[in-house]
């Protein structure tokens, strides 16, 4: 394979597409001028092979290739390189069968590299693979030998030196595999790391569980089977024992009903007794009431009345009295501060005016003092450094310094002076000239400004078109992008609503229709989705409080609940809001409970807690009705317990009181709250309606305004097509010849005006400057005189100043800290004494009205005494008239009791005999349904009923003892039921599945193990060949650099060693001996000398394993003209099997070249010529035989 022709388009100095064909496949050479663009050809060559450092092609960047870095309208760089692939034998793998292979590599400003192979995109990588098959490393080259690369190779280190050694024999490529399968073994091994992390972290302990929870299930199933055998024979005696219950209750009924008919004959005389009794007591009482018993209860009545109101009446009056006390006093401690305060403002206002007096006197002293300081040491400074200073003023020049700027000024006045009179002679003459040339070249620019002219007239219809068009682009931009904001937005919303449905997947009712008529109206829907929460932070305590019933489904009426319990795919409780009755919670309940739970806690009713449509109000007091929800544990038990209220109770965290005096609470799975879930998806329900609305409003806007976009736009396409044909003509006329002397006529009349403006500036700032440096060198003959006395008395009175205002100033902030303080303690006694006084005005008023009330208090009191004593006369004189008329109506009453205790005896005794004889009734009858119910419910009972109680049957009660069974089935039940809390009833399939991923996990990692075991032992073996190879090039290489080097420096010898005490493997060094003597150091060598050598050692790898192609820049810089021939003859003769393309500017190489392509930098651009040089050579042998 060689290189047979490169095609460089916009590639640094070539511009235009230039295409350099007729490579020879041995020996081409490059010359030129320096600059002419020779160099940028080999880098051409480099940049399509991938090459990384870009320092290696003298750019920084790969935009710096573009031609004039696309500054010169050319914006991409490409280079194409055809390779001829006859010869299969060294044919990059792959590619036998392509008898030319091209690739091209293309940079365009401001995007990305693009890589063609046979014309088709590929990655950089697959490139640098092909390349690197037939020995073009061109980011670590021993093909590639670049200017100053010489130099490098006699200063490279032992292991810079090996790794060319290493290049050569082909391990350079097997060093970079090897680090990037270090790499892959150190990613195996954080994957490892990783497994074993999920392996102990996750899937361990996960197993752990699931094999304990797997024991539960199976503890949990064995009593089930046991809980089943024990149901079964308690069952049996159960029903065995209430048939005997319901005869012998048949029996002890009989002897009750005769008892019972005993006792009825004895309670109607005693009946018939009493009656006699009550008729006469009813008789004397009817008298009694007749004379005084309305009169005694008026008495009472009017007694009790009076008390109260004298009762009421001493209070106020005490009440009154306390409160006059305590005004009182407060008024006259008011007072008494009032009177202390005025004393001591008065003292402080005297003592702060005159603190403010004399700081304001301070501070006059200080600016007086200061002022004289400040003049004083202006005089002094000035005086000092000889400064003639205006001492108002605040800057001082020196007499010598100004009179040089004078000098300096008149001086560069008078020079541009004269200029400016030279370039306005030279600017009239051109003015005129050009006048001349513009008058003679009109014809053509007349005709241009006319079409430009019409060509405005015609943009100007077309933009008054468009500004008719009610279209604004700005609007319908913005409009388009609130569009497709909204519709991100709505598609954002649908995927959070359907994300939060998949999540509550559980609280939909799905029912399939009865019928196609059936009105979906009829079924409302989960309990948990007909609420919302008021406040989230009761989300947990209404979870618990309407536990299973948040999946009761409600309905309008009991006959749609019939009608889906046929067509629902699961279980569901129906609520028909036509029948449910839901006990709800008193008011005055829960108004004593919030009085229970105190200012600092909350008890509430749980339905408050939720909103919901009205007509839901059964059947969220079905669910919500009956419970309190609690802020604490010590407010949920007294609401509980209490025995007005004896309610349910539920606190926030979840902990349930009962009024029986159960407790439930505890630890809690850690899933979401689910009535919190439903509220973010009724929040985002809430947000995706109007967010849909304004996306319709917006679709529907921007559809009817399609039509006006289509017109607008076809318009303003026609007016920047005519914009565009005016912009290009505005550019001709800008590029006639006309113009361009127009505009030079205009820019020369401005220069000449504005230097002729220049010219009269100067001359009168010449004039100025000249006048004041004849001034000045007067004052500085006059100064000199009386300046060391004026200095002295200066200085005196200067530090006199200084002295006087350092202690004005400390006085005067003194004086002022003073004052500042008792001004700020006179602001707060005004302070006080102002709150003092508002006191005092708002406590006369009430006071004066509370002793005004006191009196009439008073006399209320008094008048309530009198009355009450003279109600309670009247009363204890009808009392002793009626206490005769009771003694009798007592005896009368004592014989009625006598009779009426026996009856009551009697009484007694029939309702203990009834109730025996209703609970003997009932105890049968109960027996009877037990019997009844157990038949009904154990279907069994009747198949087997014969064998309960024979012996030899698993219901033998002899054997068995059926107290023992039940009591071990109430054991089974509680163990069940703790069982239950625990058991998980997936434990099975979810064991199943994660010991199917432990053992996976284990799998991945056993091959991920091997993998890195065969890639750590691929590399060892590797190692050792690639050592084995190494050595080999390394005795071969150094044979043929000793040859070389002796061949073109006769004399000499030259070998390549490893470094004392060090191996090959360590590093490579160049050793060279003259006439048998070794030299310790290359740089005892000269130039030419170290350029010979570290050519032998490129041409003696050049040997070892030839690559395809070579590339020489200017190697031969540092040699002279007979080493340079004679290199060129070794390239030509031993090196036949590659292609060289050589850059020199000494013809003693070139002409050794096949063909030779010459270089020149013409008008910006480089160009290329071909030679061939086959028969100049031959030209030259037949000349010298001649």
């Amino acid at each position: 394979m060689f290189l047979e022709e490169i095609v460089l388009d916009g590639f640094k100095s070539y511009a235009s597409r230039t295409v350099i064909s007729g490579f020879d496949a041995a020996f081409n050479a490059i010359t030129g001028l320096n600059g002419s663009g020779k160099s940028n050809i080999l880098d051409s060559i480099c940049f399509v092979l991938g090459i990384t450092r870009l320092d290696q092609v003298r750019v920084s960047n790969l935009q710096e290739l573009v031609y004039k870095h696309g500054q010169a309208g050319v914006s991409k760089a490409s280079v194409t390189l055809v390779f001829n692939n006859d010869d299969a034998a060294h044919s990059p793998v792959g590619y036998e069968g392509c008898a030319k292979i091209t690739v091209t590599r293309q940079v365009v400003i401001g995007g990305r590299n693009k890589y063609l192979l046979n014309g088709h995109a590929v990655q950089q990588s697959r490139l640098v693979n092909l390349f690197h098959s037939v020995q073009l490393n061109v980011n670590n080259p021993h093909f590639l030998i670049m200017q100053g690369r010489i130099t490098k190779v006699i200063n490279m280190k032992p292991p810079e030196m090996l790794s060319m050694i290493e290049e050569a024999a082909g391990t350079r490529m097997f060093q970079e595999k090897k680090h990037e399968s270090q790499r892959i073994i150190e990613r195996k091994e954080q994957k490892v790391d990783e497994i074993n992390r999920v392996l102990a972290e996750e899937i361990t302990p996960t197993l752990e569980r699931l094999r304990t929870e797997r024991t539960h299930y199976m503890r949990w199933t064995a009593n089930q089977q046991e809980i089943e055998r024990l149901t079964r024979f308690t069952v049996a005696y159960e029903y065995v024992q209430a048939r005997l219950k319901a005869d012998e209750s048949g029996h002890e009924a009989v002897k009750l009903e005769q008892r019972l008919r005993q006792l009825r004959d004895a309670d109607e005389e005693h009946a018939s007794n009493l009656g006699r009794l009550a008729n006469e007591i009813e008789r004397l009482g009817r008298e009694r009431e007749r004379e005084a018993d309305s009169e005694v209860r008026r008495l009472d009545a009017a007694v009790s009345k009076a008390a109260k109101e004298l009762v009421k009446a001493q209070a106020d009056w005490a009440h009154v009295d306390e409160s006059v006390a305590a005004e009182s006093a407060q008024l006259a401690k008011l007072n008494a501060s009032l009177s202390d305060g005025a004393a001591t403002r008065a003292a402080k206002q005297l003592e702060a005016a005159a603190a403010e007096q004399a700081a304001q006197q301070a501070d006059a002293d200080v600016g007086q003092l200061t002022q004289r300081q400040n003049e004083l040491q202006q005089q002094h400074q000035a005086v000092q450094a000889g400064l003639a200073v205006d001492i108002s003023s605040s800057s001082a020049v020196s007499l010598q310094h100004r009179l040089l700027e004078a000098k300096k000024a008149a001086s560069e006045a008078a020079t541009e002076a004269k200029s400016c009179a030279l370039r306005i002679e030279h600017a009239a003459k051109e003015l005129a000239s050009k006048r001349k040339q513009a008058h003679s070249a009109s014809a053509d620019y007349n005709g241009l400004l006319a079409d430009c002219q019409q060509a405005e007239k015609l943009l100007e219809r077309l933009r008054a078109q468009l500004a008719s068009i009610d279209y604004d682009p700005d609007a319908e931009l913005q409009r388009a992008a609130q569009l497709k904001q909204h519709t991100i937005d709505v598609t954002q919303l649908r995927q959070r609503v359907e994300t939060l449905e998949s999540q509550l997947a559980g609280f939909e009712c799905a029912y399939s229709m009865p019928d196609k008529n059936f009105d979906r109206r009829r079924v409302r829907g989960l309990i948990a989705r007909l609420v919302r929460l008021r406040q989230e932070e009761t989300a947990l305590a209404l979870e618990v409080t309407a536990g299973g019933r948040l999946h009761n489904v409600v309905v309008d009426s009991e006959q749609t609940a019939q009608l889906l319990t046929k067509h629902v795919k699961r279980r569901y409780t129906f609520i028909p809001l036509n029948k449910i009755v839901g006990r709800s919670i008193e008011a005055g309940a829960a108004r004593h409970a919030q009085q229970l739970a105190g200012p600092s806690s909350s008890a509430t009713v749980a339905r408050e807690l939720l909103s919901y449509e009205p007509d839901l109000e059964p059947a969220i007091n079905f669910v919500f009705g009956s419970t309190f929800v609690c802020a604490d544990k010590e407010t949920a038990k007294r609401v509980a317990y209490d025995k007005q209220v004896r309610g349910r109770s539920v606190t926030l965290d979840g902990d349930v009181f009962e009024p029986s005096g159960t407790l439930t609470g505890g630890s809690r799975a850690h899933a979401g709250s689910v009535l919190l879930q439903l509220e973010q998806l009724h929040a985002a329900h809430d947000q995706l309606e109007p967010a849909e609305a304004r996306l319709r409003e917006l679709q529907q806007a921007v559809g009817r305004r399609e039509k006006v976009a289509s017109e607008w736009q076809a318009i303003k396409q026609q007016e920047q097509l005519k914009a565009h044909e005016l912009d290009l003509l505005r550019q001709r006329l800008g590029q006639t010849s006309h113009q361009q002397l127009l505009e030079s006529l205009s820019a020369l009349e401005r220069q000449l005006e504005a230097d002729r403006a220049r010219q009269a500036e100067l001359v009168a700032a010449d004039k100025a400057a000249r006048l004041l440096a004849d001034q000045l060198e007067a004052q500085i003959t006059n100064f000199t005189a009386g300046r060391d006395a004026q200095l002295k008395q200066l200085g005196e009175q200067l530090a006199a100043a200084k002295k006087q205002v350092q202690a004005a100033s400390k006085q005067l902030k003194n004086k002022q800290q003073l004052a500042e303080q008792l001004a700020l303690e006179l602001q707060e006694l005004d302070a006080d004494e102002r709150a003092v006084r508002e006191q005092i005005a708002a406590s006369e008023q009430p006071l004066q009205a509370l002793r005004a009330q006191l009196e009439e208090r008073a006399v209320q009191l008094a008048d309530k005494k009198k009355e009450h004593e003279r109600h309670k006369d009247k009363l204890d004189a009808k009392r002793r008239q009626l206490q005769a008329a009771d003694e009798q109506l007592g005896a009368l009453a004592a014989q009625r009791e006598s009779l009426q205790a026996q009856r009551t005896d009697g009484e007694v005794e029939t309702k203990k005999l009834e109730q025996r004889l209703q609970r003997q009734h009932s105890e049968k009858k109960q027996a009877g349904k037990f019997v009844e119910h157990l038949e009904h419910k154990y279907a069994w009972i009747k198949h087997e009923q014969h064998r309960f109680g024979t012996a030899n049957s698993e219901y033998n009660f002899e054997q068995h003892e059926p107290q023992l069974a039940q009591r071990q089935l109430s054991q089974l039940h509680e163990e069940q039921a703790r069982l239950a809390k625990q058991i998980n009833r997936k434990v099975m399939s979810m064991f199943e599945k994660a010991e199917a991923e432990y053992q996976e996990l284990m799998a991945k990692k056993q091959i991920i193990e091997n993998d890195k075991r065969k890639i750590e032992q691929v590399i060892r073996e590797l190692d050792d060949k690639k050592n084995q190879a190494l050595e080999t090039t390394w005795h071969k290489v150094n044979k043929d650099f000793g040859s070389i080097f002796t061949t073109l420096l006769p004399g000499t010898t030259a070998k390549l060693e490893p470094p004392s005490g060090q191996t090959v493997l360590d590093g490579l060094e160049m050793r060279v001996a003259f006439n048998g003597q070794w030299k310790e150091s290359l740089s005892e060598l000269s130039g030419g000398q170290r350029s010979l050598l570290a050519l032998s050692l490129i041409l003696a790898l050049l040997m070892f394993k030839p690559a395809p192609m070579y590339i020489l820049d200017e190697i031969d810089a540092a040699l002279d003209l007979s080493h340079t021939q004679n290199i060129g003859q070794m390239i030509r003769t031993h090196f036949k099997h590659s292609q060289f393309i050589v850059v020199s500017l000494k013809e003693d190489m070139f002409s050794c070249a096949n063909v030779l392509f010459r270089t020149k930098f013409i008008d910006g651009i480089s160009h290329v010529t071909r030679t061939k040089q086959v028969d100049s050579n031959e030209k030259k042998k037949a000349t010298a035989h001649k």
